[in-house]
């Protein structure tokens, strides 16, 4: 382990969580409710049926009898996605709360560490915001052509 105390390894840890819950945030990204993922799950295939002539260099290319789909609704991936967030918010916590206890406090890796708890708060905050905005609807009056 070169060296490397058990603060470093939660440290580390730390670290390795954080990157994971920003990357999962790209990665499970739903865009809105119409947001919907169709996978190929099993393709069944017959060879192509061609004249006796072909030439012997071309492969025909084999006709897809049957095909079954995998749907994935946005719905679904963003209540999966939350799910797994949240637990990773907790084990977040709990790393972070655990290296609180353990490091001295002129550690360096306390201001990095106030760091990413203002982003995530930053970020919830943002969330909240979004979800808390005004609607605004405009009425206008039609006017005559005549």
């Amino acid at each position: 382990m070169g060296g490397r105390t058990s603060l470093d390894l939660i440290w580390d840890q730390i670290q390795i969580q954080y990157a994971a819950i920003i990357r999962a945030q790209r990665i499970m990204y739903v865009a809105d409710q119409d947001d919907m993922i169709k996978e190929l799950k099993k393709a069944t295939y017959m060879p192509s049926s061609l004249e006796e002539e072909t030439v012997e260099e071309i492969q025909p290319e084999p006709d897809i009898t049957a095909e079954e789909f995998s749907f994935q609704f946005s719905w679904d991936r963003h209540a999966t996605f939350l799910n797994a967030q949240s637990r990773a918010m907790g084990e977040l916590r709990r790393l972070i709360k655990q290296f609180e206890e353990l490091a001295h406090a002129k550690d360096e890796r306390r201001l990095r560490l106030k760091q990413i708890e203002l982003t995530i708060e930053k970020t919830k905050k943002a969330v909240r915001e979004e979800k808390e905005e005004d609607l605004q609807i405009m009425i206008k009056r039609k006017e005559d052509d005549s």
